[in-house]
């Protein structure tokens, strides 16, 4: 019976000695898993406050574009007429103004800091003075991914529109002649490209073909000037 209960207490002894060494282990554990967990916080803190206020930003613009889309109220831009004139007095003065490609200038409406939703592309080096009768190049409509923005139409094509609609008021012009995907002719001056989602207009750019060719010849001459300067260098 004495030494039963000797074995007896030697097991319970040599359990709560395994017990404890794996409590002792378990905890040895966590704390090195914390303390690795711990590091990698401290160590990825700036990547997650960069990223912060990159989506901060990103949220910021978008919303800012929102507004100031729906703040313009009404709007139908007909690119038969489409002058700076006349961008001015329906879409007011341009929020941005900057350098575009091939010596051209971008003005900017409805922006937030980065991007604005529309865009008018003006054949005039930036700096110098752009005439209101002057005629752009391209206008763009790209309006932030969320929101309906129904207020706004260019050439009676309202955003959010089907394809099918716009393909019609194209034709009924006696145009809609189709050039590339997602490209057709507006009238004998103007093509439309477009893009779409679940079949719906979501964003619109307007070419001045007329415009668009004269530039490209400009460019070619002045490509081919720069060779004939360089020949002549090296004789």
């Amino acid at each position: 019976m004495w030494c039963r209960d000797r074995r007896d207490m030697r097991t319970k002894s040599l359990f709560e000695r395994v017990v404890i060494d794996l409590t002792v282990v378990l905890a040895a554990a966590v704390l090195i898993v914390g303390s690795i967990v711990g590091y990698a916080w401290i160590k990825e803190r700036p990547q997650r406050e960069e990223m912060r206020r990159h989506s901060e930003s990103f949220w910021a613009d978008l919303t800012a574009q929102r507004n100031g889309l729906f703040a313009l109220g009404e709007v139908n831009l007909d690119p038969s007429n489409l002058t700076l004139a006349d961008l001015q007095q329906k879409l007011h003065q341009p929020s941005v103004k900057k350098a575009g490609a091939h010596n051209s200038t971008q003005l900017g409406w409805a922006c937030g800091q980065e991007q604005c939703s529309i865009w008018a592309f003006f054949h005039v080096p930036f700096g110098q003075e752009i005439s209101p009768n002057l005629i752009p190049a391209a206008v763009m409509v790209n309006p932030p991914a969320y929101g309906d923005f129904h207020n706004v139409s260019f050439g009676g094509v309202q955003l959010g529109a089907k394809v099918e609609e716009m393909e019609e008021i194209c034709q009924k012009r006696g145009y809609g002649r189709q050039i590339a995907y997602h490209k057709m002719s507006w009238n004998k001056d103007w093509n439309v490209v477009w893009g779409e989602v679940n079949g719906k207009v979501v964003f619109l750019t307007f070419l001045n073909e007329e415009i668009l060719k004269k530039t490209e010849a400009e460019r070619d001459r002045n490509r081919s000037d720069q060779v004939i300067v360089r020949k002549g260098d090296t004789k």
